[in-house]
């Protein structure tokens, strides 16, 4: 399908018909928050809902009332300056 194909087919959804395709293929996408003490900052989608006029992505991270409550949110979050290396990643050394 070549990029003509798919942009006819994106106007023709409708939001709702969007949120149905977003929630298809939710495993398949992740949102990038940004970085954060040298962290890079994710989450997985968990679901797409209508929210008024617009589609509403909700990430994994977002069933947390405090995002210091998800273990890497937190580890990045605990970080010190000194302590910023890729070599210890979450899980690595932590126990």
């Amino acid at each position: 399908m070549n990029t003509e194909e798919l942009v006819d087919i994106a106007n023709s959804l409708s939001n709702d018909d969007l949120c149905q395709l977003m929630n298809i293929v939710s495993e398949r996408l992740f949102v990038y928050y940004g970085a954060y003490n040298n962290c890079q900052l994710t989450s997985d989608v968990h679901f797409a809902c209508l929210n008024g006029a617009s589609v509403q992505i909700n990430t994994v991270s977002s069933e947390y009332d405090d995002l210091s409550k998800d273990r890497i949110f937190a580890w990045c979050l605990e970080k010190k300056p000194s302590e910023q290396t890729q070599d210890n990643q979450p899980g690595e050394d932590d126990g």
